[in-house]
């Protein structure tokens, strides 16, 4: 349903405006309906790899939903080399808690937007990494996972 955006005219009667409400609620209903039938759009994860740990898991560790904010700490220094399970399309924002936590770069599964002579992201308190998967479906195949941007704290 469209709504006439030029309605209720300025020189409509007050009698009328009752119908202008009755359509409005009408279609925002409709698009509550259609909110609900996606479920989660966006969520936030706390995250707290082990020592060593290299692959974190879409619908395990993180969820599928499009939108994911991952506080992610470490309880021992955890190289991260892969991100398994994605879909093409989610993004992950991850902010370090800690200094234990790193992104190893790999353009086949995490495509660091720096030099190949540096090999990782992370390792510091507050920094931000932002990640979209590109080419995943959820399950047989993982993509990889592109940076879109970091935000690097700067003391």
């Amino acid at each position: 349903m469209t709504l006439d955006a030029t309605k209720p005219a300025d020189t409509d009667l007050v009698s009328s405006l009752g119908t202008y409400e009755r359509e409005t609620r009408a279609a925002i209903n409709t698009l509550e309906d259609a909110i609900a039938l996606l479920g989660a759009v966006a969520a936030v994860t706390r995250l707290q790899v082990t020592g060593g740990q290299t692959t974190i898991v879409v619908g395990t560790d993180l969820t599928a939903i499009a939108y994911e904010v991952v506080l992610i700490s470490g309880s021992g220094l955890a190289n991260l080399t892969d991100i398994t399970g994605g879909s093409e399309g989610q993004m992950k924002f991850f902010i370090m808690l800690d200094a234990n936590v790193a992104f190893m770069r790999d353009v086949t599964k995490i495509a660091l937007n720096q030099p190949a002579v540096i090999a990782s992201y992370g390792n510091h308190l507050g920094d931000v990494l932002c990640l979209v998967n590109i080419n995943g479906n959820g399950s047989t195949v993982n993509g990889y996972w592109k940076e879109l941007f970091r935000a690097p704290i700067v003391y």
